[in-house]
C-alpha cells in the first residue's frame, strides 16, 4: 500500500487495523531516518526569540523599574528577561553542535525491527574525518581509519503516559522498559563533501518487550536509538525514533497462546463440554452462563492467590482468565476480576469512617472523610466483573457482567479496528479493541499472561482480516 502523507488519514488507517502500519509513513519509505537535532535547534531558536521579544515588549510598556517597595511589579519584565538566558544558551550549544557535526542519518538494514530478532543500522554523520577532534588513531592498508574513542549507542524501549485531570491538569511520564548499550568503532565513508565518520551496529531485540504502538488512551510505546561520542568537540549527540513490531503472522501468534512456554508444543486441550454452547440469539442465556462461570472458578482463584483478607485490603485477588476453542473452532476468552469479600470489607471500612467522622475532632474528621472516600472508590473497583468474548465467524460477541449490570454486544468484523495489548500490572495484560466510528475502546479483556494476551489480539486480527477478504 502507498504511504499516506496526511497524518490524520494515516492515524485513522492505523486505528482501522492496517496490518503493516510501518509502510504508511513517508519518512520510512527509503529506510532512512533523520535525527531530531535540526528540529530541536529550530524549536529552541523560536522559543528564545518569542520569550525574549515578549519580555522586551513588557519592559518597554512598563517603563523604567521603580525602586520603591510600593511598585515591585515593575521589576517583573526584567526578571523574566533574565530567565530567557537559559533557552538562549541551550540554543547556542545545539546550534554550534549542529553546525559542526551536520545532520545525521540512520540507514536501516532491518525494517521494521522485529521482536525476537535483530535490529541493524548504519549511522551516517556529517563529521569530517579531517577535523582535529576526529582524527584517526591509525590506518589499515586499504581499510577505513577509526577515530579516537568510539560511538556510544543506546537502544531503548519506552512507555510514554499522558494523563490529565481537572484538578492537577496534564502530566507526562516516560519509563524505560528495556535498554541495551554498546560502543562501536567509527568507520569512514566517502561522500561528495569528503570523508565522513559513521558507524554500523546491531542489537538482539528480546521478545519479552512490547512493540511500537500508537498513542491510544494516553499511552504509547516507542523505540529510540541514542548516539553520542565522548571525545568530539563540541559534544556530539543524536537520537532517532525507530519502529519495532511483532512481525510474526497472526496465525503464528494465535497458535503460540495454546503452546507450552517450556516445550513450545501444543498443549492438549481438555475435553469440550458441548452442552454449554449457547445459540447466537440467546444473549440472556450467555450472560447467565457467564455468572455461573464466575462462581465456578472462584475456588481456582482462591487456590492461585491464597492471601488472607488483611493482605488483600489494598490489592484485591488476582484476575482469572481462560482461553479455549469450541467445536466450531471459535476462540472463547473468559475473564473474571474483582473480590466479593474485599468489596464488603472496604464498604464496611468506608461506613465506619463516615460514622467516626461525626464524632471525631475537627483535625481527625478531615482525615476520616477522605479515608471514607478512598475506601468507597476502592470498593467500587473490587466489584465482581466477568467478561466473555466469543470470536464467531460473523463477528465479535462480548458478554459482560459487572455488579448488577448485564449486557451482550455484537460487533461485525468490518467494525473492528486496531487491537492493542498493554501491561497494566505485573499480573494483568489488557487487550484493547478499537471499534470504527466509536470514541474509545470496548471493555478491555484482562489476561494474566502476555503470551495469551497477544495470542487473543492476534486471533481477533486474523478473523478481522479474513472477513475483509473478497469472497
Amino acid at each position: 500500500m502507498d504511504t499516506i502523507k496526511n497524518p490524520f488519514r494515516r492515524y485513522k488507517a492505523i486505528l482501522d487495523g492496517h496490518p503493516a502500519p510501518w509502510t504508511l509513513y513517508p519518512i520510512w519509505a527509503g529506510r532512512r531516518v533523520r535525527s531530531s537535532c535540526r528540529a530541536k535547534v529550530i524549536a529552541f531558536g523560536l522559543f528564545s526569540v518569542v520569550w525574549l521579544g515578549a519580555t522586551v515588549a513588557m519592559a518597554v510598556s512598563f517603563g523604567a523599574p521603580s525602586l520603591t517597595a510600593a511598585d515591585p511589579i515593575s521589576f517583573l519584565p526584567y526578571i523574566l528577561m533574565t530567565f530567557a538566558v537559559v533557552p538562549i544558551v541551550l540554543f547556542v550549544k545545539m546550534a554550534r553542535s549542529y553546525a559542526a557535526h551536520g545532520e545525521s542519518v540512520l540507514a536501516l538494514e532491518t525494517f521494521p525491527g522485529s521482536l525476537g530478532g535483530k535490529f541493524a543500522a548504519t549511522l551516517q554523520t556529517g563529521i569530517a574525518a579531517a577535523r582535529p577532534s576526529a582524527r584517526a588513531q591509525g590506518a589499515g592498508q586499504g581499510t577505513a581509519q577509526t577515530a579516537a574513542g568510539g560511538f556510544a549507542v543506546r537502544f531503548t524501549c519506552n512507555r510514554h503516559e499522558q494523563r490529565s485531570s481537572g484538578s492537577t491538569g496534564s502530566s507526562s511520564h516516560r519509563r524505560v522498559l528495556w535498554e541495551k548499550t554498546q560502543t562501536v568503532l567509527p568507520t569512514l565513508s566517502n561522500t561528495p563533501a569528503g570523508a565522513r565518520l559513521g558507524a554500523r551496529f546491531s542489537f538482539d531485540v528480546p521478545f519479552s518487550v512490547p512493540a511500537t504502538s500508537l498513542p491510544v488512551d494516553g499511552e504509547r510505546i516507542y523505540w529510540r536509538i541514542e548516539v553520542s561520542h565522548p571525545t568530539l568537540t563540541p559534544k556530539y549527540t543524536a537520537s532517532f525514533d525507530v519502529r519495532v513490531y511483532d512481525t510474526r503472522s497472526t496465525q503464528e501468534r494465535e497458535a503460540a497462546m495454546f503452546e507450552s512456554p517450556e516445550t513450545e508444543q501444543p498443549v492438549p486441550e481438555a475435553p469440550r463440554d458441548t452442552t454449554t454452547v449457547l445459540p447466537d440469539d440467546s444473549p440472556t442465556a450467555g450472560v447467565a452462563d457467564l455468572i455461573e462461570f464466575a462462581d465456578a472458578v472462584e475456588p481456582t482463584r482462591v487456590s492461585a492467590d491464597p492471601r488472607s483478607l488483611i493482605a488483600r485490603i489494598f490489592v484485591a485477588r488476582r484476575p482469572y482468565d481462560r482461553v479455549e476453542r469450541n467445536e466450531f473452532e471459535e476462540v472463547i476468552v473468559s475473564t473474571v476480576k474483582g473480590d466479593r469479600e474485599i468489596r464488603k470489607t472496604r464498604r464496611l471500612a468506608a461506613v465506619g469512617s463516615i460514622i467516626a467522622f461525626f464524632f471525631a475532632p475537627s483535625g481527625v474528621s478531615t482525615v476520616l472523610f477522605f479515608t471514607a472516600v478512598v475506601f468507597a472508590l476502592m470498593a467500587r473497583s473490587a466489584r465482581l466483573t466477568a467478561t466473555r468474548a466469543r470470536l464467531a465467524g460473523d463477528g465479535l460477541v462480548i458478554d459482560r457482567v459487572r455488579g448488577r449490570k448485564r449486557e451482550t454486544t455484537r460487533y461485525e468484523w468490518s467494525k473492528v479496528g486496531l487491537v492493542r495489548v498493554s501491561a497494566a500490572k505485573p499480573h494483568a495484560w489488557h487487550v484493547f479493541i478499537t471499534i470504527k466510528g466509536r470514541t474509545g475502546t470496548v471493555p478491555s479483556l484482562i489476561l494474566t499472561d502476555r503470551q495469551r494476551a497477544e495470542g487473543v489480539a492476534a486471533a481477533i486480527e486474523s478473523r478481522r482480516n479474513m472477513a475483509a477478504l473478497p469472497v
